[in-house]
């Protein structure tokens, strides 16, 4: 079941929100950032032109049916991305009318939107991923085909630089989505032809899912259906890529089939975090302290084991917390000031111990230390200040660029250092050397 989508009402248009090569959003969540007018009359599309300059990119992601790259990204690829480096400039792909542009930010993927005709038949061509959308053209600005319209960027929930372009059939309101590349192709430029590599594969028949926290397993694609049962963290679960519904995923655990909403869903599998044991005494012994723990950000202490959990108090950075004293998936029951309530546990590290380890005998022999697993990029890879989507982007680390040792894991992010600057990146753009 391949998702059906329209583009646009007359003036306010529908856009595609982009999460890290991800496809499209409702227009609901994004038309009130787009600046659109009262459209001109589009002018005739006779000569076609690279929407970037030949042999200046790579195809990153093909259109249609793919395994989401992230939690909540899309599982239809609404257009192709061409991955290259931020500022190389972006041309029109025929003559058209600029009917809308939205500025980029860190969460929202900016773009430019351009309105074309074909004989009696109307296109549009969208260009994603831009910072400034009027830094080149302004709504209801005519352009000819290969005019500079922007630059590349990497707004939105990205994990690198590329233009993602998509190409509408149709009048506003009952367009329909079209691959880019056989329809330029058709018009004379192969996208494929003029890239330096295509590092896109095509997606398997089923992907597999993890669960990254307890989730209800549902009859139905909403919170409305009943749930079957509550899935734990870290459960497999198989997925047809391009079949989603409202944001929620039809897949099968096991032999039982339901729906799971795409957020609470991995291609990675999550580290499972252990209970941590009781330790025991014995007669004439002193039993072993529990391990302590403390803050690595400011965080919401809540009642309840959930995000809309009620606030308690909020615990500054840094603050000790003392043993864990539950687990339920990734939220740990500790006790802060007197207040016990839950926290996630992405936000807990443990306390450093004070005491000085016990003299080694001299005769016991140095263990060999282990030489630590070395990593690289697999494609151009935003640095990030934090383990987010959302956390400021420090740099782009180029692909195939060697960013040593891992020096911390949270979730699916990895900590790590390239020229001097050290921050997170998504470890499904790592491979080992």
């Amino acid at each position: 079941m391949l998702p059906s989508r329209s583009v646009l009402a007359a003036v306010t248009t529908a856009v595609a929100l982009v999460i890290s090569l991800a496809g499209p959003v409702t227009a609901a969540s994004a038309a009130p950032h787009a600046v659109s007018a009262a459209e001109a009359a589009p002018p005739q599309a006779t000569v076609f032109r690279t929407p970037l300059k030949a042999e200046s990119y790579t195809v990153s992601s093909f259109y249609g049916g793919r395994c989401m790259p992230l939690p909540g990204a899309s599982t239809f690829h609404l257009g192709v991305d061409l991955a290259a480096p931020e500022g190389r400039p972006i041309y029109a792909v025929a003559a058209g009318v600029v009917v809308a542009t939205v500025d980029g930010t860190s969460s929202r993927a900016g773009y430019v939107k351009l309105r074309h005709r074909i004989g009696t038949v109307t296109y549009t061509s969208i260009y994603y991923h831009i910072w400034k959308s009027t830094t080149r053209v302004k709504v209801g600005q005519l352009v000819s085909a290969g005019q500079r319209i922007s630059e590349v960027g990497a707004s939105g929930g990205v994990t690198g630089s590329h233009l993602h372009l998509e190409i509408w059939k149709g009048e506003p309101g009952s367009a329909v989505s079209l691959d880019p590349v056989p329809f330029m192709k058709a018009h004379g430029v192969d996208l494929y032809g003029g890239a330096t590599a295509i590092y896109a594969s095509k997606p398997p028949a089923t992907c597999t899912y993890y669960t990254t926290t307890a989730v209800n397993f549902r009859t139905g694609p909403s919170t409305a259906y009943s749930s079957i049962r509550t899935l734990p963290i870290g459960t497999s679960v198989v997925h047809v890529p391009g079949q989603s519904t409202a944001g929620f995923l039809p897949v099968k655990a096991g032999s039982t089939s339901g729906w799971i909403s795409s957020s609470y869903l991995s291609p990675n599998k999550p580290v499972v975090p252990k209970p941590t044991p009781e330790p025991a005494g014995s007669a004439g012994g002193t039993a072993k302290p529990a391990t302590s723990y403390k803050t690595t950000a400011a965080l919401n202490l809540r009642a309840s084991a959930s995000l809309s959990g009620k606030v308690v108090l909020v615990i500054p950075r840094g603050a000790s917390v003392g043993a864990v004293k539950a687990n339920k998936g990734t939220w740990r029951k500790i006790t802060y000031k007197k207040k016990t309530g839950w926290v996630s546990s992405a936000y807990l590290t443990t306390a450093s111990s004070t005491a000085k380890p016990a003299a080694k005998p001299a005769t016991t022999p140095a263990t060999p230390v282990k030489k630590a697993t070395t990593y690289k990029t697999t494609a151009a890879l935003n640095l990030r200040k934090a383990a987010s989507m959302s956390g400021t982007r420090v740099l782009v680390i180029p692909r195939g660029a060697n960013v040593g040792a891992v020096k911390a894991t949270q979730g699916v992010w990895r900590k790590v250092a390239y020229k001097g600057k050290t921050g997170w990146v998504h470890s499904a753009y790592l491979a080992k050397r």
